[in-house]
């Protein structure tokens, strides 16, 4: 059975004062299964560069001979072809004859040794131009990307269990795992934390599993809560605590501590 993309999503806000763009875009960023996870994220830096109302993502490395992404003027003309990695200057060139502008993100240990080889082609394309990224800052914005990400999730999970709690007059209960590292609410999707968070939990001890393993925060139809708190903690040691306020059910972020997690009485 043939794998399938993994869908993921940003959400992007553009203040680009050198091109006076000024834009906010809900990425929906679907990663093929050859596709690392580098990779993605140079397309996603690629979308904040040359953002726009008309910038699209091309259906990937699915589909050859099409740009990572491109934007089309109201004539249906490709005005900007975007290419990431090291493509092949044949393509280059082809992708040069067929759009008003042409950028490549050039990224990985074998960018310098590409470019000296297809440097005396791709010079003379006028409407080319190549941008080199350096390795570690793809390192430090994905860990963000994925740090910031796991944080919205789970805001939104929490914050969707007392809606339903209060809209629908039933209790609704958001559940974390930490063995298996997943969170949502009871019932519905689970999502997985990236294995380069630490992830803790506090929970009362009535919703908290024998091995305390699962602890779950449960929302109650007139507002308040069992109370209890998430906190995500990235590589450098700085972290945020997501904490529910039993009394209110409110869904509340603060900076992590270095205490212990664990059941509550």
């Amino acid at each position: 059975m043939a794998l399938k993309s993994t869908v993921f999503r940003f959400g992007l806000n553009v203040s680009d004062m050198d091109r006076g763009y000024y834009g906010e875009h809900a990425l929906t960023v679907a990663r093929h299964p050859s596709e690392n996870d580098e990779r993605m994220m140079v397309r996603v830096l690629a979308f904040a560069l040359c953002a726009a109302d008309d910038l699209r993502f091309g259906r990937g490395l699915s589909t050859e001979d099409e740009a990572d992404l491109y934007a089309e003027s109201p004539d249906g003309r490709i005005r900007l072809w975007i290419d990431v990695g090291l493509p092949d200057e044949r393509w280059v060139k082809k992708a040069a004859a067929r759009s008003d502008e042409v950028l490549v993100l050039a990224y990985g240990r074998t960018a310098g040794m590409w470019w000296q080889k297809a440097r005396a082609t791709l010079e003379r394309l006028a409407n080319l131009r190549v941008m080199a990224l350096a390795p570690a800052s793809l390192g430090r914005m994905y860990e963000t990307a994925q740090y910031r990400s796991a944080v919205r999730g789970i805001v939104t999970e929490m914050r969707a269990a007392r809606q339903r709690a209060q809209s629908e007059g039933v209790e609704a209960r958001f559940t974390v795992n930490l063995r298996e590292r997943t969170y949502g609410m009871e019932g519905g999707e689970r999502h997985a934390v990236p294995d380069s968070l630490q992830l803790r939990a506090v929970a009362a001890r009535q919703e908290t599993s024998a091995d305390g393993q699962e602890m779950g925060i449960r929302f109650l139809p007139r507002g308040g809560a069992t109370g209890g708190s998430v906190d995500l903690i990235r590589p450098s040691g700085s972290g945020v605590r997501l904490r529910v306020d039993w009394f209110s059910g409110r869904v509340e972020q603060e900076p992590a501590s270095g205490e212990a997690a664990g059941a509550t009485p």
